[in-house]
C-alpha cells in the first residue's frame, strides 16, 4: 500500500523548497537605490552596483524587487518547508509572519516572538 498523496506532495514542497532555501543564501543581499534619476540593483554586502532598472515599469520593479530580497526568498523557503512537513500549524504561521515582516509589509507585533 502507498503513502498518503498528501503526505507526497507535503514532502515534495518541503524538498523543493530546500532548493530554494540554497539558491536565497547564495544570492547577494540587495537594494533597489535611486541615483542621479537612475534606479540601481545595489549588492549591500560588497556594495557594488548589480545592475540598472530603466523603463516605464522601472518604478514598479523596484517595488516588487524591494520587498523579494534573499531575505524575505529565505523566509519564503522557511515558510514552504514548514508547509512541506516540518512544523504544524503555529509553526506555519509564524514562518508566515517572518515572511511579511521580512518584506516589510507587517510589523512584529509584540506578542509574537521567533522560535530558536
Amino acid at each position: 500500500m502507498g503513502r498518503d498523496p498528501l503526505y507526497e506532495a507535503r514532502h515534495e514542497v518541503g524538498r523543493l523548497a530546500d532548493e530554494f532555501r540554497a539558491l536565497t543564501r547564495a544570492a547577494p543581499p540587495f537594494k533597489v537605490v535611486e541615483s542621479d534619476a537612475e534606479l540601481l540593483i545595489w549588492d549591500t554586502r560588497s556594495d557594488l552596483r548589480l545592475g540598472v532598472l530603466d523603463g516605464p515599469s522601472c518604478s514598479s520593479m523596484a517595488n516588487y524587487l524591494n520587498l523579494v530580497h534573499p531575505y524575505s526568498g529565505y523566509a519564503l523557503a522557511e515558510l514552504l518547508w514548514r508547509i512541506g512537513g516540518h512544523g504544524g500549524g503555529g509553526d506555519i504561521v509564524n514562518a508566515a509572519q517572518s515572511l511579511f515582516i521580512s518584506m516589510g509589509l507587517a510589523s512584529r507585533p509584540s506578542t509574537w516572538r521567533r522560535r530558536r
